[in-house]
Formats: C-alpha cells, sequence, structure tokens
C-alpha cells in the first residue's frame, strides 16, 4: 500500500512538473515582443494658379516678351456695369505676373499691374486655378493686397463687394477710389486632385485715378480642406 502510494505521489509530482513547464513556456509567449514597421502618409493641401492659362484681353507683352498694344477697353460710366465694350484705343495695358509666395513649385498670387490707364479703361484677367495636392479643397476666400501692405480678405459672406457692386480700391493713398473691382463668384467650389476651377476679374481705373500713373495691386487665393469650409465660413466675422 505504501509503494502503490509512493507511485501515485511521483506521478503527480511529474504532472505538476509539466504543468508548471506548461506555464512557464505560456508566461514566456505572453513577453514575447512583436515588431511591426508602419508608415504613415498624411494628405497634401496644394493648389496653384496654372501659368499658361493666365488672359488678359489688353496684355504688355506677347508670350515672347515683345511690346505689344492691343485695343483697349472702356466700360460705361457713369453705372459701373461689368460689361465691357471694346473702343481701340491702343494706350494702356496690363501685365499680369503669377508669383510663388510660400516657395512650392506653385504660383499662388497674381501680380498685377496697370501702365498708362485713363478714366474708364477697363480690363479682364481670367485665370485656372488646379488642385495639386492630394486632398480635395475648397476655395474660401480671395485677398487682395496693396502696395502699403494691407491685406483684405473677401468670401462668400459679402459677395455683393466683389460680385455685384465692386470693390473700391484707393491705390496710392490719396483718399479717392482708383480702380472698381469685381470677382466672379466661385466661393466654396471644390476641387478634386488634378481638377480645376475658371477664375475671372474685371478692373475699371476711374474717374479719379492718377494720370500718368503706374497702378499696382495684388490677388491671392485661399483655400481649405473640402470638409472644414463650412466651419471655416461660420466662424469667420461678418463684414
Amino acid at each position: 500500500m505504501k509503494n502503490a502510494i509512493s507511485r501515485v505521489g511521483g506521478g503527480t509530482l511529474v504532472l505538476a512538473a509539466l504543468a508548471a513547464a506548461a506555464l512557464g513556456a505560456a508566461s514566456a509567449l505572453w513577453y514575447m515582443t512583436l515588431d511591426v514597421n508602419v508608415t504613415a502618409t498624411t494628405g497634401e493641401l496644394d493648389w496653384e494658379i496654372r501659368n499658361n492659362t493666365i488672359y488678359t484681353n489688353d496684355p504688355c507683352t506677347d508670350n515672347l516678351g515683345n511690346n505689344i498694344t492691343w485695343p483697349d477697353t472702356n466700360a460705361f460710366p457713369p453705372d459701373f456695369d461689368p460689361v465691357i465694350a471694346p473702343e481701340g484705343k491702343d494706350v494702356g495695358c496690363t501685365a499680369i505676373e503669377p508669383i510663388d509666395t510660400d516657395l512650392d513649385g506653385d504660383y499662388d498670387t497674381l501680380n498685377i499691374t496697370i501702365h498708362n490707364a485713363y478714366p474708364y479703361y477697363a480690363t479682364e484677367v481670367d485665370f485656372r486655378v488646379r488642385n495639386t495636392g492630394t486632398i480635395p479643397l475648397k476655395i474660401w476666400r480671395i485677398q487682395v493686397i496693396l502696395d502699403n501692405g494691407t491685406t483684405m480678405n473677401y468670401t462668400e459672406l459679402n459677395p455683393d463687394e466683389v460680385e455685384n457692386e465692386g470693390l473700391y480700391l484707393d491705390l496710392n493713398e490719396d483718399g479717392y477710389a482708383d480702380v472698381l473691382f469685381l470677382w466672379g463668384d466661385n466661393f466654396g467650389v471644390q476641387l478634386e486632385t488634378g481638377q480645376s476651377a475658371d477664375e475671372s476679374l474685371h478692373i475699371v481705373v476711374l474717374q479719379e485715378a492718377p494720370q500718368n500713373a503706374t497702378l499696382h495691386f495684388m490677388i491671392g487665393l485661399d483655400a481649405v480642406q473640402w470638409n472644414e469650409y463650412d466651419s471655416v465660413i461660420s466662424s469667420t466675422p461678418t463684414p
């Protein structure tokens, strides 16, 4: 009887040893480290003004840089109607220079210079904006940048100033408006990657503009990620 008990006891010890070994192996597995290499790539918000789509109906130079004179246009005073009619004066001209302000390789601002203008001289500037990033975007606002550093921002909250009534700009800071600026409505237009939107603006030189002066200002654009547009607009102060 004693021997039987001893055998059973011995077996119990063996089973206990095996269980402890298995538990140790499981514990070892629990503490193993699994290394996984993961690369997270974020999207890019970016856009450009395409240089080969910039057009004005009375440029100062042709595509080769040669000085030229095209028939100027006149707006009909005093209604400041954005309708523009050709008059063939061949006097003033408008130079458009695209600028890459953030040095990312994409043009984002237009440098606009009107030479030898006269009252009610008018010009139209057309160009195309393309989404060059990987995130869908919406055009949020335009920026009018004056030589004194003043920047005026306009969104869909104040469309009359840029679409219907027009924005009056005092470019030489003499207290009188020199030009009337009107902008087409493309606020909130969603552009997928690679898509473009046509933009246009009208500029009318007013009676108070100085004689023999060169008029200059810049136009920039701001865009936001497509799903942030509503929140950005709702947080914009009402003009």
